[in-house]
C-alpha cells in the first residue's frame, strides 16, 4: 500500500505542476470569491482536457515526435480573424495541423 500511496502522491504533484506550469494557472489574482470559484472550475476543466489529450497521444504514439506543449502551441496558431465588413476567416491549416486533428479524431475546422 505505500507504493500505491507514493505513486498517488507524484501523480498529484505532476497535477499541480502542469496546472502552474503548463496551463499557466499559478496564481488566482482575483478580486472576489466568484472570479475565483469561476478560475477554479476552468483550471478543472483544462486539466481534464490536458489528460484527455496526454492519453489521446499515448494512444496514438504521438509522444514519439512531440511533446503535448508542442501540440498545443501548434493548434493554438490557428485563428478565425473577422473583417469589418463583419465577414471571418480561418486561417490556413497546416499539414501538422491536419495530422494532429486526425490523431486525435477532431473534424478539421472550417471558416464560421
Amino acid at each position: 500500500d505505500l507504493l500505491s500511496l507514493y505513486r498517488r502522491k507524484d501523480a498529484l504533484e505532476k497535477m499541480f505542476d502542469v496546472i502552474k506550469n503548463e496551463l499557466e494557472c499559478g496564481r488566482l489574482k482575483v478580486s472576489s470569491r466568484e472570479a475565483m470559484e469561476g478560475r477554479l472550475f476552468l483550471t478543472y476543466l483544462s486539466l481534464i482536457i490536458y489528460s484527455a489529450l496526454s492519453r489521446i497521444m499515448k494512444e496514438q504514439d504521438l509522444y514519439k515526435s512531440y511533446t503535448l506543449s508542442e501540440v498545443i502551441y501548434e493548434l493554438k496558431k490557428l485563428r478565425v480573424v473577422t473583417l469589418n465588413s463583419g465577414k471571418s476567416y480561418l486561417t490556413e491549416i497546416s499539414k501538422k495541423q491536419r495530422m494532429l486533428f486526425e490523431k486525435f479524431g477532431v473534424p478539421i475546422p472550417v471558416a464560421p
